[in-house]
């Protein structure tokens, strides 16, 4: 989660879009400081949240979810971890969790409490798009999808989605861009550069 400046507009916008104090809830509009007169909106374009896991796992179809159980979510890591973690922690929720967890957190603590008009949710984990198995990789990415879509987006007006595919079989990818990608509030494809191989193979 990126730290985003506010700034709050005095007039509507000249292109028709609402300006940010009248996207936002009355009641947090007094702590946005006043700006100059513009059209602009607040855009935090790189939200990075964490879907439930379990909630993944009940969209995927079976092989893929008895693997996902097992504890296969993608390709594997160096084994390395930060100490100290790498989410800042005052985003930590009482009961433990944090706010990248829980899209009803991530509105009220940060689109909120920053104004925001928009956020662009981007998942924070791509280990699906490094396996070298096509139909693994687009399945996660489809259940993935699916958590998004039915967990994230319907929560706040604000929130937009990046939809996942997985860059390992074009084809796959392009099939998954035909099945949601019309859905309102998905805006754009992320497709991670980390690869088994080379894209276009050359």
């Amino acid at each position: 989660m990126k730290a985003v400046t506010t700034t709050q507009v005095s007039k509507a916008g000249t292109n028709g879009h609402p300006v940010a104090s009248e996207a936002l809830p009355a009641a947090v509009r007094p702590a946005i400081p006043v700006g100059a007169a513009s059209d602009l909106l607040i855009v935090d374009c790189d939200i990075h949240f964490t879907p439930d896991p379990k909630a993944i796992e009940r969209r995927l179809p079976q092989p893929w979810r008895s693997r996902w159980e097992s504890g296969s979510r993608g390709a594997g890591g160096s084994g390395y971890w930060n100490p100290n973690g790498v989410i800042r922690r005052d985003t930590r929720l009482p009961d433990g969790r944090y706010i990248d967890t829980d899209p009803h957190a991530m509105a009220e603590h940060h689109l909120d409490r920053n104004g925001i008009t928009y956020g662009m949710l981007n998942l924070a984990s791509f280990t699906f798009a490094v396996t070298p198995e096509s139909d693994w990789g687009a399945a996660i990415a489809s259940a993935t999808n699916d958590t998004i879509i039915e967990d994230w987006l319907p929560v706040d007006p604000r929130y937009r989605v990046s939809m996942l595919v997985s860059p390992v079989d074009p084809v796959l990818a392009a099939k998954e861009i035909r099945r949601v990608g019309r859905t309102p509030g998905v805006v754009q494809v992320l497709m991670p550069s980390a690869t088994p191989m080379a894209l276009g193979r050359r």
